[in-house]
């Protein structure tokens, strides 16, 4: 067996058409189903807060999606929009997000009646390590 430049070169150009088409680390994307939808009031005065809770199915996939991913940084999507991201440190499994400082007071009630009505999406994705 030869060690040759030749040899290696021809084997990377061999494998570069598996490497390319493996591309990035895809990142792990669970869209959520809400079970439940309030707008409670912040601590700071005239400032409200978003309180999505999860049903049954989406708080034991969210359990298993954060389990999967400790040590990453997952990010919260309502309507494609980040409005949340966190450090996983342990398994999630109380399945009630607290959404606050993105929306204006309107904006944030008529995103409440949105997904009331199941029309908003939630997801979540693990940014890719």
């Amino acid at each position: 067996m030869s060690n040759s430049p030749g040899l290696s070169r021809r084997a990377l150009l061999a494998a570069l058409p598996a490497l390319i088409a493996a591309g990035p680390a895809a990142a792990e994307r669970l869209a959520l189903a809400i079970a439940a939808v309030e707008i409670v009031p912040d601590t700071i005065p005239g400032g409200v807060l978003l309180r999505l809770e999860l049903t049954p199915d989406s708080r034991a996939a969210f359990a298993g999606f954060t389990g999967r991913h400790i040590g990453e940084t997952v990010d919260l999507r309502v309507e494609g929009r980040v409005v949340m991201s966190v450090r996983v440190v342990e398994p999630i499994q109380g399945g009630v997000f607290v959404i606050s400082g993105m929306f204006a007071k309107g904006e944030l009630e008529a995103l409440a009646r949105r997904l009331q009505a199941g029309k908003a999406t939630v997801e979540v994705e693990a940014r890719a390590p």
